[in-house]
């Protein structure tokens, strides 16, 4: 961004010849689409300011900090791994340097975000932050919410972000069935996300769990897992997203959909399709149909938009 202002403030107008030396961006010159070489990671990372929030102190949105950026796991489906090659963590000093300031400043609803893509990884790091929570009494002050993984996830965790003041954790579960969570890759297992929902429930944390469904080797056995499972766990979810599978460019699920002529590299939109070698479209769209009337009647606590996303993707097939 502060490369693409200079050139803005400078010339007044974005000229092609310009935007090649920038690392990291697409552009268009004529009807071409130009692509960069990638960025090199920031580091380290606190040679990133503390973002001064007085320039936004109109806003009612909810303040968010990240004390990481990246992920230290290589999920098919993300694109966060294809993007963001290293993982790194902020200095303790620095998300203490900001904690303070945003929880010192909040003037509207009493709730800090924590935007990592997965916060209690390094439990050393985790309880650091409570302790300089809790020397603060910042928990009487904010609640929290943060996401969390599976396979990481234990009562001595659980305690700390109790400790903390989260209220709700976001869990990327992502199906119900172990034989899918192989295929992503995602190094947890069905066993793994209930106990993240049992621990939850009982210490008073709400839990918003993600699915995807449509995985190319998904059958109509594994979404009839997937299914069950949320059903079963009804009464304990606070919400939960269910959406098909989307091919996202750098993945590998990208490149398994451009080999099956679903995308090209030409396309400007990301297209919701069904990947699934064992599902017709036709029963594809009943078990959606099937999922959003489940989340609708019985686990629906707050509106979100993934239930929007999915009920459009059902109503244009």
């Amino acid at each position: 961004m502060k490369e693409l202002l200079e050139i803005y403030m400078r010339d007044g107008i974005f000229h092609p010849e310009k935007l090649s030396s920038v690392k990291g961006i697409v552009y268009r010159e004529g009807n071409i689409k130009k692509v960069t070489p990638a960025r090199e990671a920031i580091k380290p990372l606190d040679r990133i300011p503390v973002p001064d929030r007085s320039l936004c102190c109109e806003t009612d949105w909810t303040p968010c900090i990240i004390t990481s950026r990246g992920c230290a796991y290589k999920c098919k489906f993300c694109s966060l791994s294809s993007c963001v090659q290293t993982f790194r963590s902020f200095p303790i000093k620095h998300i203490k340097e900001e904690l303070f300031e945003i929880i010192n400043c909040i003037e509207s609803y009493p709730h800090v975000r924590i935007l990592d893509d997965v916060f209690a990884l390094n439990i050393k790091k985790l309880e650091k932050i409570k302790n300089f929570i809790l020397e603060h009494s910042f928990q009487k002050k904010v609640t929290f919410d943060c996401s969390v993984r599976a396979d990481l996830f234990n009562e001595e965790v659980c305690n700390i972000l109790k400790d903390m003041n989260v209220t709700r954790v976001l869990l990327g579960a992502e199906s119900g069935s172990d034989r899918i969570l192989k295929y992503y890759r995602k190094g947890q297992t069905v066993e793994d996300n209930q106990r993240v929902i049992d621990l939850c429930n009982h210490y008073g944390i709400e839990v918003t769990a993600s699915f995807i469904i449509g995985a190319p080797p998904e059958t109509e056995e594994d979404l009839k897992e997937t299914y069950n499972f949320i059903k079963k766990n009804r009464s304990k979810f606070w919400n939960v997203h269910v959406h098909p599978l989307d091919p996202l460019p750098g993945t590998e699920i990208w490149n398994y959909a451009k080999k099956r002529g679903f995308v090209t590299d030409y396309d400007e939109e990301i297209k919701s399709v069904n990947l699934s070698e064992y599902l017709s479209d036709e029963l594809f769209r009943e078990y959606l149909k099937s999922f959003l009337e489940l989340i609708c009647f019985d686990v629906e606590k707050h509106f979100t938009v993934a239930q929007k996303l999915m009920e459009d993707f059902y109503s244009n097939q």
